[in-house]
């Protein structure tokens, strides 16, 4: 068992530090095509061939360094003298590289120099699952060869050999013995190659050419090809020919070194049986590391010559590639990890040799070959499908059947004996399970992928369910298993979790909660399923049906996603519930559903909406539905057995259930908790403003104006127990005095230290709250997110001044779309200040409304579904009847607003209903609109209102608004998955056709993978985003991604922008670039890149550090700017434009714009260097004069290495063009 284990631990060991190696090799290169590329990370530019030079010259030094000291070490120790000879004593300096250096020993150390290379080369070409890809077909390169070899020598050398002079025959003769050694594993000699005369070559070819040997190739062959043909796998062609040169080279150092004589320390001498394991091995390995330490130090003299000539003659910057990295720790790291793990691969490599024999020790490094493969794959996130998985096992399997008498081998390993069953099963798990386990365990791996990319702290702590359109589950199947709730199944007869989300064969299961079902079964979005059907109103008015029907909407939900299934599935659709054994593939039996259902003075229930009771019964356990006894209301979940615990979570948001007096009260309290219930799954109740937390551990959003005397989190004495209610709120949207934060500072501050930053409602809190050094942003008001289809309204004679019309239910078998009578031609004023500013023609025809509650009001308004339904009134109209809002209250401007409508915003002299302006509740909030305030020279300019009113000026701002409170309430799984389950995402942009054609509208960045991870990458893209909201950005990088693997990226897509992940083919780009370019291009120059992307799409190139500060003209000269070091950095241009060609171009010598128009605009970029940056970032006395620059160049160092100090320059730079402001990052 002792040979076993360290057999086992030496094989991990070397697969280990192999894989090390590969993956920082590749790491580097990768982070070296960044900087070539213009996606610098630093202010360096390195090409691959340098750097490949002078880490296999380093690799090759640290390996004779290391190894010296071990075979001093282990001779001295353990090659005790035999029989008192001294010859065999401990190893010395004239042992290990004394004596005559023969040929063979430099040719040997040159092949092994460049083998090195070759390998180095390829890993700077393509990929570490690529090269080790191609490095499985080693066994048919040498079938191949040996057959073309044997076939060349009878017919065309043969001859050749009598004719030429003695020098040149022992040259050839050299070269055909060296070729046939790779073929047949060594063993020839000069003497042997006269007297063979290569009579026996059919005999050779039937010999290479066996079924075996056939039949494993072409297993090798479909394995390797169905790894290569994977999506994923980028056959870069200089990365395959490279990758080819070093196997070749590797197997030629091999038998070289064999028939040389070197080969002795590979095997064990005939006398070693009868040596104790302990002595074998030690002296097996000292051998070993002899023959490697002199191979290495041999190899590393030439290597080091070469690169010495590199640097006299200029081709290797070595200036470069040392600041290179030491202004990269990532590439520094990474060049001494493969350094340094370069020789301890071989080292482990070396002890598995020690301990086995070379057939085995060959048949283990296919298993490394393959684990390097889905290491690398692993790490570098290289998707990997099925058949890539099988290709896996085909070419290991292969490569295990092409050694001769391979199962005998492995019973002949030197030491180890033949009938020893462990040992034999030993080496079967070691390779078997290297092919298998890997494929399989890459299964979890990349099948998981997307949904589990690099997840953060703050993430979601569950997989999130694959969104699937109703098209796609509709042509799936016709079997629907449906959990449409936030919580997971309660507990059936003891059944498990996972045993209930079994699934029947062709069942298909519909759960958009993370938490509900970990992960399993697909999310949908319930617009797209409902639309055109009596149910879509609904879901589209959500926020106001969670405050009338409470815990009974998720039931609702739950039965409108089966009804809707089942109406618009294909022919035969059946669902059930999950945890049900009862199927319903009937539509017309509950066609008497009405969710809808509104009755006043009526307790309502389930009851009374007829809801299909069946659905969340198990079998057989009700017999009349339709006939059930009164609910207990003391119980009221018990009647429904399949249904979950709905109180296993509370979400809630703020307001009164009761109000004995009405008289004033003011509706915009609820329309933002209308705004906080959007966002909810369910709402549990409803809490006081001013105490929300007091006997309450559930979610909340607080957003609303605070007041009172205390700390909302003053209830929490514990730490501990302090923190989790803090996580579980969301401080935003809030309005807070100077000295409300002062009084509660404390509380604030460990908020917004732990948990995130206090989103403000006006500009005033936040620079208030910015002066006490709490973090904080602006946030404006979350009813800027508020989202209704509306109702329609009916007047049946009623005061429309009153606001009391009847809200009449959506007719079935008609589309989903609100039908009106009439076009949207209301002017609704509501609550205006100063109405005599105000055209009177214009008020004539106008509809006056108000945001209190009248006194005239014909009901009671004191219950909360009262006070609902008379919101729902005022936001239909604003949806469904308004041409324009006038108005001087926020909380009818803001939803309005968002709804599409248009408003005229007015106040006078600053006053509004309540208040005055310099209060601060609503700085920042009023450039949302139109504004109209005489005194201030706001005059009307809307005439008598009878043309369109045009949209409202501050779309693009609310936009901004409106992503940042996604892009921090989608960091909670319930929020995030409610959103996207009720259509919120992605966002439908307010001012997504406000077009502007006098500034750009396209750009162009390249970035890695690991970038869209990057907060200074996504903020310059947000950079853009800020003065070109409809911009199309284009993100190249190397690798196909779908949406799910954008990382932080992916939020541009949900918040509605246009922003494109594609993948950049270099290698397609410079061959495009050869054939339309005139004169020479540079292939590693930044330039040619950004040139052809602008000549193929037009627009404007950036660099990934460029932050825009200001729009960019339509107009700006076509031209490109370089960094210090020759990075590109911006380049503008038109699509097609033969002048951008001529950027790619060597004969394009030096930088500048070309010559346009007298209309055409000059631009300019400001370079920070690292020292200016630090300056930028930190020093508030540190000024920047920008007028004649429309970007800035920031070292990406140090954004890393330095904070921005709030009110530095950078700050103004970098976080005041923010789209995502709720990510600080001073």
């Amino acid at each position: 068992m002792e040979v076993i284990l360290a057999i086992a631990i030496s094989t991990a060991c070397w697969y280990w530090s192999s894989s090390i190696n590969a993956i920082s090799t590749q790491i580097l290169f990768q982070l070296c095509k960044s900087e070539t590329f213009g996606t610098q990370d630093s202010d360096v530019s390195v090409s691959i061939i340098p750097l490949a030079q002078l880490m296999t010259t380093c690799q090759l030094l640290m390996g004779g360094v290391m190894s010296i000291p071990i075979v001093f070490g282990v001779g001295s120790i353990f090659r005790r003298p035999e029989n008192g000879d001294r010859k065999d004593g401990a190893t010395s300096a004239t042992s290990l590289l004394g004596g005559v250096i023969e040929k063979e020993d430099l040719i040997i150390g040159f092949i092994h120099y460049f083998g090195s290379l070759c390998t180095n080369m390829g890993f700077g070409y393509g990929s570490a699952s690529l090269v080790q890809c191609i490095k499985l077909l080693e066994p048919i390169e040498t079938l191949i060869l040996s057959v073309i070899v044997i076939l060349v020598l009878d017919r065309v050398f043969s001859p050749m050999i009598k004719l030429l002079e003695p020098i040149e025959t022992l040259i050839l003769s050299v070269i055909v013995i060296l070729v046939l050694d790779i073929m047949r594993g060594g063993g020839s000699s000069l003497d042997q190659f006269g007297q063979n005369s290569f009579s026996g070559t059919r005999e050779d070819i039937r010999k290479i050419l066996s079924p075996r040997k056939i039949g494993s190739t072409l297993t090798i062959i479909l394995g390797t090809s169905m790894l290569l043909a994977q999506k994923s796998m980028e056959t870069n062609p200089k990365s395959i020919i490279f990758a080819i040169g070093s196997g070749f080279c590797m197997s030629l150092r091999n038998v070289l070194k064999s028939t040389s004589g070197g080969g002795s320390a590979d095997k064990p001498s005939k006398s070693m049986p009868s040596m104790s394991f302990h002595l074998t091995f030690w002296k097996i390995f000292s051998m070993g590391m002899e023959n490697f330490a002199r191979m290495t130090i041999l190899a590393a003299v030439p290597s080091a010559l070469i690169t010495c000539g590199f640097i006299a003659s200029n081709n290797l910057p070595l200036g470069s590639i040392t600041s290179f990295l030491a202004s990269n720790p990532d590439a520094s790291t990474s060049f001494v990890t493969a350094v340094i793990f370069h020789c301890f691969y071989n080292i482990f490599s070396i002890t598995v040799l020690s301990m086995t024999s070379a057939p085995v020790h060959s048949l283990l490094n296919v298993g490394k070959r393959i684990a390097n493969l889905l290491a690398a794959a692993i790490k570098f996130s290289v998707p990997l499908a099925v058949s890539g998985q099988i290709g896996i096992c085909l070419a290991g399997i292969g490569a295990f059947m092409y050694k001769e008498k391979s199962m005998k081998t492995l019973n002949k390993t030197g030491i180890l004996k033949a009938n020893n069953r462990g040992v034999r099963r030993f080496f079967l798990w070691v390779f078997f399970s290297m092919t298998f386990h890997f494929a399989i365990q890459s299964q979890t791996f990349f099948g998981d992928y997307n949904q589990s990319i690099q997840m953060k702290k703050n993430d979601l702590k569950h997989l999130v369910p694959t969104l699937i359109s109703f098209h796609e589950l509709r042509n799936s199947t016709t079997k629907f298993v449906v959990w449409m709730y936030p919580f997971p199944p309660p507990s059936l007869s003891a059944k498990s979790l996972q045993h209930i989300l079994k699934l029947r064969d062709g069942e298909v299961l519909i759960c958009p909660y993370s938490s509900a079902c970990q992960g399993h079964g697909f999310a949908i979005n319930l617009v797209d399923l409902t639309e055109g059907t009596f149910y879509q109103s609904y879901v589209l008015d959500h926020p106001y049906y969670k405050l009338r029907h409470f815990h009974d909407f998720s039931h609702h939900i739950q039965a409108i996603t089966m009804i809707t299934l089942l109406s618009r599935g294909r022919k035969g659709a059946c669902v059930r519930t999950l945890g049900g054994s009862s199927t319903f593939c009937d539509s017309e039996v509950y066609l008497n559903y009405n969710p809808y259902h509104d009755e006043r003075d009526v307790i309502m229930d389930l009851r009374s909406t007829e809801f299909p009771f069946e659905f969340l019964y198990p079998v057989g356990s009700i017999s009349n539905h339709r006939g059930l006894a009164p609910l207990d209301s003391s119980k009221p979940f018990q009647s429904l057995p399949l249904a979950p615990d709905m109180t296993t979570e509370q979400f809630s948001t703020y307001g009164p259930y009761y109000t004995e007096h009405v008289k004033g009260y003011n509706s915009g309290e609820d329309i933002q908790s209308l705004a906080g219930a959007g966002w909810l799954p369910f709402v549990s109740g409803l809490r006081d403003k001013f105490d929300p937390l007091k006997n309450y551990t559930g979610y909340y959003i607080n957003n609303c104006l605070n007041s009172g005397d205390g700390a909302i989190f003053r209830h929490f004495t514990n730490a501990t127990e302090r923190l989790y209610m803090m996580d579980k709120t969301e401080l935003v949207s809030i309005f807070a005095s100077k000295q409300y934060i002062s009084d509660n500072y404390v509380s604030l501050e460990e908020y917004t230290s732990n948990v995130h930053a206090f989103g403000c409602r006006s500009q005033y809190t936040d620079q208030w709250m910015k002066d006490n050094r709490i973090k904080s942003y602006f946030s404006a008001c979350l009813t800027l997110t508020s989202m209704y289809q509306g109702g329609t309204l009916s007047l049946d004679g009623t005061n429309p001044s009153h606001n009391a019309m009847t809200i009449r239910e959506p007719r079935r078998n008609t589309t989903d779309r609100i039908v009106l009578a009439h076009e949207k031609d209301l002017i609704l004023i509501v609550d205006a200040v100063d109405t005599s500013v105000i055209p009177q023609e214009v008020r004539d025809k106008a509809r006056f409304l108000y945001a209190d509650i009248p006194a005239a009001y014909p009901y009671d308004a004191r219950s909360w579904d009262e006070k609902m339904r008379y919101c729902y009134r005022l936001i239909s109209q604003y949806k469904n009847y308004a041409k324009v809002v006038i108005t001087s209250r926020i909380h009818v401007g803001l939803p309005a607003a968002a709804l599409g409508t248009p408003v005229i915003f007015i106040s006078k002299n600053g006053w509004l209903p309540g208040g005055h302006e310099r209060t601060g509740r609503v700085a920042g909030l009023l450039d949302v609109f139109h504004r109209v305030d005489e005194v201030r020279g706001l005059p009307w300019t809307f005439g008598n209102l009878e043309d369109p009113v045009p949209l409202n000026p501050g779309n693009h701002y609310a936009d901004r608004f409106r992503a940042s409170f996604w892009n921090r309430l989608k960091r909670n799984e319930y929020y995030a998955d409610a959103a996207k389950l009720f259509g919120r995402i992605p966002l439908q942009r307010l001012g997504a056709g406000m077009h502007r054609s006098e500034i750009q509208n396209k750009f162009h960045f390249i970035m890695q993978p690991s970038d869209l991870l990057h907060w200074q990458q996504r903020r310059a893209v947000e950079s853009i985003l800020f003065h070109h909201p409809n911009a199309k950005v284009y993100v190249h990088v190397d690798i196909d991604l779908g949406p799910l693997d954008w990382g932080d990226f992916g939020v541009f897509m949900e918040s509605g922008y246009d922003v494109q992940v594609l993948r950049l083919n270099r290698n397609e780009l410079i061959k495009e670039a050869r054939h339309i370019v005139r004169g020479r291009i540079h292939e590693n120059d930044s330039t040619l890149l950004a040139g052809m992307l602008v000549y193929k799409h037009g627009g404007v190139f950036l660099a990934k550090n460029i932050y825009a500060i200001r729009e960019l003209s339509a107009f700006l000269n076509a031209g490109y700017t370089k960094d210090t070091v020759g990075n590109i950095t911006m380049m503008v241009g038109e699509q097609s434009s033969v002048e951008v060609l001529k950027y790619c171009s060597t004969d394009d010598k030096e930088p500048r714009s070309a010559p346009g128009p007298s209309s055409s605009i000059a631009w300019e970029v400001k370079v920070l260097s690292k020292s200016e940056s630090r300056s930028c970032q930190v020093d508030l006395a540190w000024d920047l004069e920008l007028i004649d620059f429309v970007a800035v160049s920031i070292d990406p160092q140090s954004l890393v290495e330095n904070d921005i100090f709030y009110e530095s320059r950078c700050y103004d730079i970098i976080e005041k063009h923010c789209i995502y402001c709720d990510d600080l990052h001073w």
